[in-house]
């Protein structure tokens, strides 16, 4: 079978939507990792008062009431860690987002997502210039200011500064 291709004779990257789906799902969902619990080996001798060795313990999957295991977000969310499980560059990914109808919905929910997560990170209080920098670079954001400019029968106002989604 002939692979599509683009109007510059470039093979598509991802050959359909689902296909391109399940690599974004599977990214998301290695950003995750299961919560490890030290479980004392039984050695017949009661639980030690001392601190295990670690031939004395075994690690297990932390397990919820309903028998799930309990995972952790291990990774961020981010656009190049997208780009590297999708096995292409940043700009592979917005040449699809912006022109591959179809693959468009997809990646825009993609990288939706990654933004709401370092929008998120601005309320834990951590390294919030970083948030703020990528917030920028990688999804529009610009920063308002406001200045007051008052005259002869004029008075103008503009909001103070925020960082702001672009609206265009």
């Amino acid at each position: 079978m002939e692979e599509e291709k683009d109007k510059g004779g470039r093979p598509l990257k991802f050959k359909t939507v689902e296909d391109l789906q399940e690599k974004i799902d599977l990214y998301f969902a290695s950003c995750y990792k299961p919560v490890l619990i030290q479980v004392v080996k039984d050695t017949g001798r009661g639980k030690p008062l001392r601190e295990l060795k670690a031939d004395e313990y075994i690690l297990e999957e932390k397990k919820d009431d309903n028998g799930n295991i309990v995972m952790y977000q291990s990774e961020h969310f981010t656009i190049t860690g997208l780009a590297l499980a999708l096995d292409t560059s940043r700009k592979v990914l917005c040449e699809y987002k912006d022109k591959r109808r179809g693959f468009s919905n997809s990646l825009k929910r993609a990288k939706l997502k990654c933004e709401n997560y370092a929008e998120n990170r601005l309320y834990d209080g951590k390294n919030v210039a970083g948030v703020i920098f990528n917030l920028k670079n990688n999804y529009g954001w610009k920063d308002k200011t406001e200045t007051e400019i008052s005259g002869e029968g004029v008075n103008l106002i503009m909001p103070k500064s925020n960082l702001l989604p672009n609206k265009e």
